[in-house]
């Protein structure tokens, strides 16, 4: 469980009153899940391809589901046609880190 909340903490970066995520995503997944961490990124993988903004409309839904927070509360703010992306999320920092440590810790 250390080393899972080292590589949060290293996805994450304190932002604006919110937090900023460092997320891969894997457009035309079997299913939308956050699936793991890889290179201190959050890999979070969509059935959604990636045409017109859908799998990054997919994504932002998945993080608002699994924080509890409105849609409005995740925001794609850098990476819009690339797989690296940044979402900032109206959550403190630790928030962040606990619910994505919760969502992974049960899929685990």
């Amino acid at each position: 469980m250390a080393r899972q909340h080292d590589g949060l903490a290293r996805a994450c970066l304190a932002a604006d009153g919110g937090t900023e995520l460092r997320v891969r995503v894997v457009p035309r997944a079997s299913r939308n899940q956050i699936s793991g961490l890889r290179d201190d990124t959050l890999i979070v993988r969509t059935v959604s391809p990636p045409v017109e903004g859908a799998a990054n409309r997919t994504v932002t839904f998945l993080l608002a589901e699994v924080l509890h927070l409105p849609r409005g509360g995740v925001r794609l703010v850098h990476g819009e046609h690339a797989r690296l992306k940044r979402f900032h999320i109206d959550l403190p920092l630790g928030e962040v880190i606990a619910g994505l440590e919760r969502t992974l810790a049960v899929q685990g």
